[in-house]
């Protein structure tokens, strides 16, 4: 501000004159503080296990100094599709230009600098750190394709191999789907392409070889795995089957599944599934064993059986024919929190250490203890989970009506929760040895429905990428 003063001066001629001065203070000659520029610095890369420096001293303030650095990790949110890891680190001098921290998991880490000047003006910047495994301790890892999308996407293969690359996934779960004209029928049949939903049609054996082929010339590993679903215009839950004659139904059954299992050999085939969560099936145990000689004496590499989801808590104690497959199949949609027989542990927002305490505790309660008992391996078959708000709960919904039936609960999306979900279950499968593969439901275009249990959207796409990834790729 200006001050205005008035002062006399003796003349040499001995004239008194009055003279007004002004007086400038030194802020207004110098203008307004200028804010400080907050630099975090470049993205880095780093090495799970390694150090890593964050350096903002590049930070700078034109008309002052800067007296305080704060660095602050930034976590996923519900409306952000940009992947950040929920895994939280400690920094080495938070308070200071340049700090640094030791991941202990893969991941992008975020971070916000602040920096504040002499005058109390802020500014902040932010960083990212993309951190890989040296040498990745993960299972390999696979993804669903639907082989039926031959009836309802002409480009599908101009696409799919290049998805299954940016994923680093390694095999492809190939499920031709087969159906029961009814509940209660005793035979299985091929859908029928000419139904009212195409994309549910059985996809011819051509189409399927030439899949499989493409795989296997990309260097992709191929899980074929006969999925029976309800025919569309008599709709049933597969878990619901109840023919009138098992005898006759396994006959039917068999002979469908010795079809596929000649595919398998033919085409080199690395793994056979010969059932995916039939419920109802898995207390007829003799006739599942004639089912597994049959395919024996056609197939020779490794098979398996996918059983229910270990949601239900203990389903795969009723299957009894274990010992005469190679491994334990099941499908991992385990609850981030609570469970179905006591659903008020179910949380909405739990942190990624309480999903993985519940999804651990499950695991290990459940398959876990049928792995020791007859000595196998585990695949976890499906696993994944929707993009939903209370999605951890009923980690496989894909419609709303699920959610509202299930959880009476509205349907809102949330990509942090699903993030998260996936955080947790590749910690608890990394820490599990017996777990020797996990395969993503599923790998769909983007065309999806809200709930999007596709592993090609984001922020699971880079996630997975990041997780399976190297830091040599």
């Amino acid at each position: 501000m200006a001050r205005r003063i008035q002062t006399l001066v003796l003349l040499g001629t001995g004239l008194l004159v009055c003279v007004a001065l002004s007086l400038v203070s030194g802020s207004e000659t110098q203008g307004a503080n200028q804010s400080p520029t907050a630099n975090a610095g470049p993205n880095l890369s780093g090495i799970v296990g390694q150090a890593i420096t964050l350096d903002g001293s590049g930070s700078t303030d034109p008309d002052g100094t800067i007296v305080r650095y704060h660095w602050e990790q930034l976590f996923p949110s519900k409306t952000s599709t940009t992947y950040v890891t929920s895994n939280p680190v400690t920094l080495s001098a938070p308070a200071s230009a340049v700090t640094s921290f030791t991941p202990q998991w893969p991941g992008n880490y975020r971070f916000i600098l602040t920096v504040v000047d002499n005058a109390g003006a802020e500014s902040s910047s932010t960083v990212d750190v993309t951190v890989r495994f040296a040498v990745s301790p993960l299972p390999p890892q696979g993804a669903e394709l639907d082989a039926n999308w031959f009836f309802d996407d002409p480009a599908y293969l101009t696409w799919v191999i290049p998805a299954l690359k940016r994923l680093h996934i390694t095999y492809a779960v190939i499920s031709p789907y087969l159906c029961m004209p009814s509940r209660t029928a005793d035979r299985v049949e091929y859908l029928d392409p000419s139904g009212s939903d195409p994309r549910g049609a059985t996809v011819s054996d051509d189409d399927l070889k030439h899949l499989i082929n493409l795989c296997h010339d990309n260097r992709i590993s191929v899980v074929l795995k006969p999925m029976l679903n309800p025919d569309w215009t008599h709709p049933f839950d597969r878990s619901e089957m109840q023919p009138t004659d098992w005898n006759a139904w396994f006959a039917s059954y068999q002979a469908m599944i010795v079809h596929y299992a000649q595919i398998a050999a033919d085409t080199g085939v690395e793994l056979f599934c010969i059932g995916s969560e039939n419920w109802t099936t898995e207390s007829h145990t003799q006739l599942w064993r004639g089912v597994i000689a049959a395919v024996r004496a056609i197939y020779h590499g490794p098979i398996t059986y996918e059983s229910c989801s270990i949601r239900f808590e203990g389903n795969q104690w009723d299957v009894k024919f274990w010992d005469a497959l190679d491994y334990i199949g099941v499908s991992a949609f385990i609850e981030g929190s609570g469970t179905e027989r006591d659903p008020t542990g179910r949380l909405e927002d739990p942190t990624l250490d309480q999903m993985k305490t519940n999804i651990d505790r499950i695991y290990t309660a459940t398959v876990g203890q049928v792995a020791v008992r007859y000595n196998k391996k585990v695949l976890f078959i499906e696993a994944g989970c929707c993009t939903a708000d209370w999605g951890n709960c009923y980690p496989s919904m894909w419609n709303q009506d699920q959610l509202r039936t299930e959880l009476g609960k509205t349907f809102s999306l949330d990509y942090g929760e699903r993030s998260t979900y996936f955080e947790a279950l590749l910690e608890v499968v990394a820490r599990h040895p017996e777990i020797e593969g996990v395969f993503w439901w599923e790998l769909r275009d983007l065309h999806q429905l809200p709930m999007d249990l596709s592993v090609l959207s984001e922020p699971v796409a880079t996630l997975l990428s990041i997780w399976y990834g190297t830091a040599t790729q």
